[in-house]
């Protein structure tokens, strides 16, 4: 019993007790199921919610391909990981996991963790740069050179809305303008040198109507397939800035606003200029390797898809700053370089 006058309140019964328990760490455990447990650098393809699956969990079925890890450009974790949200090899995995039928794990490594993970058969292949596969070799790691990417040229396309009275870029002043990531050479830089030299400052667009950014922003999207989404299915956003070599990827009719499902056609848009070229920024001189232990049947069909990956599916390659992947050159002694 509690004591007369005394203010401490009595004690819960044991079911109560049980109950606030219950109440309190459910939403917990729910959030830290959601969030997984697995590497920050770490991506698998294949669908898994709560990341169950321990990272690049060795089995018959899966394939697992290391990346190395990089301080700049398109695999440097700080490009993606709080802007895009979702690391640039996702698109190209889970389109190999459709066609391969197995599950594909990416994991991005030092280069230490891949010559361990490639002579262990912990990874069948990795993604390095030139001067890493020649490390490698220099270790006696072995290894084998099967695709050579070719670094992506990219152009920024600005765009208006095809069903918009939008017919140059000095139409722009006053309006609407989805740009892509903020500080992306191409769809940020680049164009607001194009708008400046057409006389459009920033201060000369209107802010979009919600929010399209991780970082809040009103004009900056995570992609060129979201400014695109908002250029023709958005709320009064006419007019922004796109990949190029999205846009040649595009049929010539028949994109539809399917929710969730959006599909883009050239003639839903109207080109006003683009910008300049640039190179993507890759690994340099980067090589597909193949792990010794690596068997045939796997390999045939690895490199049968990912040579055809440039015409299947684009966009997943050029998600890495590839244009495509071709056969491996050699020297005149017959050495892969």
């Amino acid at each position: 019993m509690r004591p007369v006058g005394s203010t401490r309140r009595p004690e819960p019964w044991w079911s109560e007790v049980l109950i606030r328990r219950i109440i309190i760490t459910f939403p917990v455990t729910l959030l830290l199921m959601s969030l997984g447990c697995g590497p920050t650098h770490f991506s698998q393809s294949a669908w898994n919610p709560f990341s169950l699956t321990p990272a690049l969990e060795r089995s018959d079925e899966s394939i697992r391909i290391a990346v190395l890890d990089s301080d700049e450009g398109v695999f440097d974790t700080a490009e993606w990981a709080f802007i895009k949200r979702r690391p640039p090899w996702d698109a190209l995995g889970r389109a190999m996991t459709r066609r391969l039928g197995r599950p594909v794990y990416f994991e991005q490594l030092k280069l230490f963790q891949i010559a361990n993970h490639l002579g262990t058969g912990r990874c069948h292949f990795a993604l390095v740069s030139g001067d890493a596969y020649r490390s490698l070799r220099a270790q006696g790691v072995p290894v084998t050179v099967l695709l050579e990417p070719r670094t992506l040229r990219r152009q920024g396309l600005i765009v208006a809305s095809a069903e918009s009275d939008i017919h140059s870029i000095e139409d722009l002043a006053g309006r609407r303008f989805a740009f892509g990531p903020r500080k992306d050479p191409v769809l940020f830089y680049n164009t607001l040198e194009v708008l400046d030299r057409a006389g459009i400052a920033p201060s000369d667009l209107q802010q979009e109507l919600v929010i399209t950014g991780f970082d809040g922003s009103l004009q900056n999207h995570a992609s060129s397939r979201d400014a695109a989404r908002e250029i023709v299915y958005g709320l009064g956003t006419d007019a922004g800035v796109i990949e190029s070599n999205e846009y040649a990827a595009f049929p010539e009719s028949g994109g539809q606003g399917v929710p969730l499902l959006y599909t883009f056609s050239k003639d839903q848009f109207r080109g006003l200029g683009k910008t300049d070229v640039i190179e993507a920024i890759t690994l340099p001189d980067c090589k597909l390797l193949m792990g010794e232990g690596v068997a045939p049947d796997l390999a045939k069909p690895v490199r049968s898809l990912l040579i055809a990956a440039h015409i299947r599916t684009p966009g997943a390659i050029h998600d890495l700053g590839f244009a495509r992947f071709e056969a491996p050159v050699a020297d005149d002694k017959g050495v892969q370089r």
